[in-house]
């Protein structure tokens, strides 16, 4: 057993199929409905977000009677909570403290990405991924995680009482909350205390701890904070300003000086072409499966052209093991395996499994048949890679969008899609990119896109769904994974 709570309870298995292991999180299946909904939307989350490398991967789901069952990655590191209680004094180096301040600031982001609010960001609920020195750290527990859109204000008081913000204990709050529970884990790594909290712990009082998060100053003075640096403290001074106003997003506080990788605290790391290549593929997992199609369709109409960047990929495919315009699953993921372990990313092979699937258009079959035996992978199969889906997920669109043409590729696509030129994509117009969806499902695609209504897409919108990630956004997602490795005590 790994482990269990209020949430049921995890088991270490190993699979009779190919004998990997795996932990299988067993939770009662709940009555009311309500209740039901909750469960399934840890469920959606977790499949939404899980393609990062920084949140345990979910592979597959099934009901007993009585019982839900999710299959995961195995991470048998211990929580992050429990190092600290095992380190005795609680406190790490700064270099370490910002590497797993970038571990967790990479989740909250890519779930704020997806327009998830997750709710519950403490050490309890992060989990290392092995027992090595430098192992990095996976999120494990989406059960309190929300979908907000842009502006939406949540009122729901939830979480643990010592990592909640202002707003939460106001009752009024977004996504800026897990900032600041960012923020008090922060401060409990690099102090070894929680900031607002009684040096006796067992006298707990939820309305004084409350009292002190909205009124109480914020204290880095006393204790070990006379040895944390300036660049530290004004790091965690930011995560826990009392307004959310002026909090950072995660993004922003990943590109703070004291936490940044190459940083303050940190040693210069160069980046290397597999680097990108891991970053772009999480990147593009993250992505539903709406934009995911309409930037193959781009892809495709600029394969073959003279552009630079096309042609520097296009090498890369060949390289991966392409020939012509495809590529099987198989080979692709073997030349990808080559291509991370020479430019020295330290990847298992689930992880690597799991990038290469990003290129597919239905990436669970993949993961379906890396699940699978030996013999039963030899009778399944998963489509073989073109050249426009290795475009479309590593190609840098913010360069592309820089062209001359970009607008008018957009518009055209936007115009082939608009059967009946009245210039809105409906449901059915979409279903010919997509038609694996049924229209239920095309329907709630269409609501995650910003400023779509009544079940459809005008150009505006359509123009500001493809628009590209910023390169600052590739420091969301991480370069390297689980694998064990010896280097920078980060």
């Amino acid at each position: 057993m790994l482990g269990q709570g209020g949430f049921g309870i995890v088991h270490e298995v190993v699979s009779k199929k190919n004998g990997n292991t795996y932990a299988i999180k067993t939770m009662r299946l709940p009555r009311n409905l309500s209740a039901q909904e909750k469960q399934q939307a840890e469920i959606d989350v977790l499949t939404r977000v899980g393609r990062c490398l920084n949140i345990c991967t979910l592979y597959e789901v099934f009901k007993t009677p009585g019982h839900i069952h999710m299959v995961m990655e195995a991470c048998t590191g211990g929580t992050l909570a429990s190092r600290l209680t095992d380190k005795g004094d609680g406190n790490y180096s700064e270099a370490r403290v910002a590497g797993l301040m970038r571990d967790i600031l990479r989740t909250v982001a890519q779930c704020h990405m997806c327009g998830v609010v997750h709710r519950d960001i403490k050490p309890e609920n992060f989990l290392f991924h092995h027992d090595g020195e430098g192992a990095p750290l996976k999120a494990i527990d989406f059960g309190l995680a929300i979908y907000a859109p842009r502006g939406t204000m949540l009122t729901e008081r939830c979480g643990t009482s010592y990592f909640m913000a202002p707003e939460v204990v106001n009752r009024s709050y977004g996504p800026e909350a897990d900032v600041w529970a960012a923020g008090v884990t922060c401060y409990l790594l690099l102090s070894g205390r929680l900031p607002y909290a009684d040096d006796d712990l067992s006298n707990f009082d939820p309305e004084s701890i409350f009292r002190k998060i909205t009124s109480d100053p914020l204290d880095l003075t006393s204790g070990d904070w006379q040895l944390v640096s300036e660049g530290a403290k004004e790091f965690v001074r930011s995560l826990l300003d009392k307004d959310p106003r002026k909090r950072p997003t995660a993004v922003q506080a990943l590109q703070n000086p004291w936490v940044r990788e190459g940083g303050e605290a940190s040693a210069k790391q160069e980046d290397t072409l597999s680097s990108d290549v891991v970053r772009r593929l999480q990147m593009f997992g993250t992505f539903n499966v709406l934009k995911k199609a309409l930037l193959r369709q781009l892809a495709a109409k600029i394969s073959n052209s003279g552009d630079p960047q096309v042609m520097r990929l296009r090498e890369l495919f060949d390289k991966l093991g392409g020939t012509e315009d495809s590529v099987s699953f198989a080979q692709f993921r073997e030349g990808l395996r080559a291509l991370v372990a020479e430019g020295g990313n330290h990847l298992t092979d689930a992880e690597v499994w799991g990038m290469a699937s990003q290129l597919e258009a239905e990436p669970d079959e993949c993961a379906a048949l890396f699940l699978s035996s030996n013999d039963e992978a030899a009778s399944l199969t998963c489509p073989d890679i073109k050249f426009e889906d290795l475009l479309a997920s590593l190609l840098n669109w913010e360069t592309v969008q820089k062209r001359a043409d970009w607008r008018g590729m957009v518009e055209a696509l936007f115009a082939e899609m608009d059967a009946d030129s009245s210039g809105e994509l409906e449901l059915e117009e979409l279903a010919a990119v997509l038609p694996g969806e049924s229209l239920a499902e095309l329907k709630e695609i269409v609501m995650e896109v910003e400023g779509a209504s009544n079940g459809r897409i005008a150009l505006p919108e359509f123009m500001a769904m493809l628009s590209p990630q910023t390169a600052d956004t590739l420091m969301l997602y991480p370069a390297n994974g689980s694998a064990e490795w010896v280097g920078e005590a980060r």
